[in-house]
């Protein structure tokens, strides 16, 4: 999966973490494979978080990074897709959703700013 960010040319340049084990991992992975040296921040409110937890967390990234890799799980990340998109996204362990953001700076995100532009599943790569 960091090979197909790579292929885009999506390299982040700040990731984001749940704090639980296999999201962390995942997370550490994808940095080596794509040559991330910085910090994955890695942040409490993404496990098991709700699509308000997903919101508070977007409006506080770091006002620096335009490209940013966000490691968490579903159900609550397929109801963020869902409330940002209006479409039933079905996102499959590894699997990668690109998101547009046009807000700058982050702290006036707000879904009306985003467009879900493609969602990459490992069984399709």
């Amino acid at each position: 999966m960091a090979e197909a960010l790579k292929e885009r040319g999506l390299t982040p340049t700040h990731i984001v973490s749940s704090t639980a084990m296999r999201a962390k991992t995942t997370a550490e992975i994808v940095a080596e494979s794509i040559g991330f040296s910085g910090e994955i921040v890695l942040e409490p409110r993404l496990y098991l978080a709700t699509t308000t937890d997903w919101h508070f967390v977007v409006k506080q990234f770091p006002e620096a990074h335009e490209t940013i890799l966000c490691v968490g799980h579903n159900p609550g990340l397929e109801q963020l897709l869902r409330k940002w998109s209006g479409e039933e996204i079905e996102m499959p362990t590894a699997a990668i959703a690109i998101v547009d953001v046009t807000a700058t700076p982050w702290g006036d995100f707000d879904r009306q700013v985003l467009t879900v532009t493609d969602v990459l599943r490992p069984k399709e790569l």
